[in-house]
């Protein structure tokens, strides 16, 4: 079987689509085996799964005139950013009432589409999709450009049938009807893994809300607002209102590395040592917040892998004075704003590392506070990186140049609530309809 250099397939755009039938396809860091029959296109991926798989799949996917069979059985490192790749992937071929369906799909593959809520949209098929993989047999026949088929129970395809116009793939595949008993375990054995998994998703979720604000401070002279959207059903972004002596308030939000529940249960874990360290304090005043992140750096550094951290920040507002003072551990920094006094929106600039990278006088003497006058009129905007790091359909982000643009477009008279809804739209029209790939968190303090 032939084999194509990378390179010279992503020399142009205009390549001949019979150059890559029937053949290996060697990236490096994965391979691509595809193979095509009438008007159906099977696309095995095998290595490492990353961005570059990931483009290759939709750029394959997109220049496939018929249904579209993809097998990730042997593709490792399968995470949730593949979702939003297949989504559209699924929602093109579903425009052009053409079948897609996820051949010998591993159980990761399944985890990550049930933590999306889009698994019930696949459909999922078991045996074998590499003819290569399959025996001779009497009922066999040849492929038009790649190696034979078996035909009967060793081949169990089975495509949807249910859009009119839909064409078959072949009679090789079997309708839903003849599906063999392989297929039907393997779909019960899958229905009831992603019911059991969805169960504790959904328990999980609920018990992540509960530990979140649901509503804002009640502060006379100043306004809140927060925006809290997770990309899956459990997320690892978080936020805090903490109610602190002498009439102040400590603001605290952070987002920790990693996705699913384990981010979700260490994100519990750094805002609620965040909270105590901020309310533990034995001195007549709020405790500053390097001492703040400094004691919670301690206590997460021997929790935490050497794969994991939490980026976050915590702020102290003094109301009667009017200061805000704040640290920042490695997370985005703080932007203020000022309509009234036709002041643009300016990052206010501290240094300091991500919690539970290293510990002691090494993450302390990283950490600096900045304490900032907040005069009337002024704003300031806590958010998490997924605001600017949401990607369109070019895979370009939304990019922290265009959050200060929207920011300076913001009227005197509009409340914290209506900032974040005019952001969070601008956002959205920049995604289009991709499931966003990370948490989106965000919190305006306004003082009238």
């Amino acid at each position: 079987m032939g084999s194509i250099d990378s390179r010279d397939l992503l020399a142009g755009s205009t390549e001949p689509e019979d150059r890559i039938q029937g053949t290996d396809i060697d990236f490096g860091d994965f391979r691509v085996r595809k193979y095509q029959r009438d008007r159906q296109t099977i696309l095995e991926f095998a290595g490492a799964a990353g961005s570059g798989l990931w483009r290759e799949l939709e750029r394959l996917a997109t220049r496939c005139r018929g249904n579209l069979g993809i097998d990730l059985s042997e593709a490792e490192g399968i995470t949730p950013q593949l979702v939003p790749v297949l989504e559209r992937i699924r929602k093109r071929m579903e425009a052009s009432k053409r079948a897609l369906f996820l051949c010998n799909p591993p159980s990761k593959l399944i985890d990550v589409l049930t933590l999306r809520g889009v698994a019930g949209m696949y459909t999922l098929v078991g045996g074998s999709s590499s003819p290569s993989s399959l025996e001779r047999s009497p009922g066999q026949t040849e492929c038009a450009t790649g190696p034979p088929w078996t035909l009967g129970e060793a081949t169990d395809l089975a495509l949807p049938q249910g859009s009119e116009g839909l064409a078959r793939a072949g009679e090789g595949v079997q309708h839903p009807a003849t599906k063999s008993r392989k297929a039907i375990a393997f779909f019960d054995q899958s229905l009831k893994r992603t019911e059991l998994l969805e169960r504790g998703l959904n328990s999980a979720a609920r018990c992540v809300r509960k530990i979140l604000p649901l509503e804002e401070p009640s502060i006379p002279g100043y306004r809140f607002a927060f925006t809290y959207r997770q990309s899956e059903k459990v997320g690892g972004d978080f936020f805090d209102f903490i109610h602190l002596e002498r009439g102040c308030l400590g603001i605290s939000i952070g987002d920790m590395s990693g996705k699913g529940l384990e981010a979700a249960i260490l994100m519990c874990l750094a805002k609620k040592v965040i909270a105590i360290r901020a309310q533990g304090w034995g001195g007549s005043y709020p405790c500053q917040p390097q001492e703040v992140l400094s004691r919670a750096n301690e206590d997460l550094h021997t929790d935490l892998d050497r794969s994991s951290f939490v980026t976050a920040i915590y702020a102290v507002l003094d109301a009667a004075a009017g200061t805000l003072r704040f640290a920042r551990a490695g997370h985005e920094r703080p932007i203020w704003f000022a309509p009234a006094a036709g002041l643009d929106p300016r990052p206010l600039m501290t240094e300091g590392m991500a919690l539970g990278i290293v510990s002691g006088n090494q993450f302390r003497e990283q950490l600096q506070e900045h304490l900032s006058e907040f005069n009337p009129g002024s704003r300031v905007l806590f958010y998490t990186d997924g605001l600017i790091d949401a990607l369109n359909s070019r895979r370009v982000p939304y990019s922290r140049d265009r959050l200060l643009k929207k920011l300076c477009k913001v009227r005197p008279e509009e409340s914290p609530g209506e900032i974040l809804e005019s952001l969070f739209e601008d956002i959205s029209r920049h995604t289009g309809d991709g499931l966003p790939e990370d948490d989106m968190t965000a919190v305006v303090i306004a003082r009238d």
